[in-house]
């Protein structure tokens, strides 16, 4: 068994879940509070695969602690993001006909558009997921100004957008 706590959710098993659960290899890319909780939130939804990035700094914390051996993949820094990309298409080439599902967790690589764009590129063929949002949204929802433009064009969204200040950044 799993002796990992997590706040898990309820779910009603279909042959969808089965299926989409015991097709793809879910890889978490963190090794926090944000993987403890995909984790269990996974196993309890059925997932039969579930992998975890971690660096040689994080053997000590106890979701790497409490994971199996084969759950463990060691990356030598998140930053490496060749690294990690080098890792999914390690676990792409060996998955035979599973999908892999790269769950990026929170910092580090979930929020870095460069990162998906490179995924983007390197995984055309769909054996390899981002669970994430393209990098193009990323990119103007990090630049807040580009993010308030695009908001304000949104049908109702105006209001949100105080008359005060421009979206160039600039007191009227």
């Amino acid at each position: 068994g799993y002796n990992i706590p997590f706040d898990g959710f309820d779910i009603n098993e279909t042959e969808d879940t089965r299926a989409i659960n015991q097709d793809v290899i879910h890889i978490i890319g963190n090794r926090t509070g944000c993987a403890t909780k995909l984790y269990g939130d996974l196993k309890t939804a059925g997932a039969k695969d579930v992998r975890i990035l971690y660096t040689p700094a994080d053997a000590e914390t106890p979701i790497i602690q409490n994971a199996h051996q084969n759950e463990k993949i060691e990356v030598r820094n998140y930053n490496h993001q060749d690294d990690v990309i080098r890792i999914l298409k390690d676990v792409a080439a060996k998955a035979g006909e599973k999908t892999v599902m790269f769950h990026p967790g929170w910092g580090f690589l979930s929020e870095n558009p460069e990162f998906v764009a490179k995924m983007e590129g390197e995984f055309t063929d769909g054996k390899v997921i981002f669970a994430g949002p393209p990098s193009e949204p990323m990119a103007v929802a990090g630049d807040k100004l580009k993010l308030r433009d695009l908001v304000a064009d949104i049908d109702g969204m105006g209001e949100y957008n105080p008359p005060y200040f421009e979206n160039r950044g600039t007191l009227e």
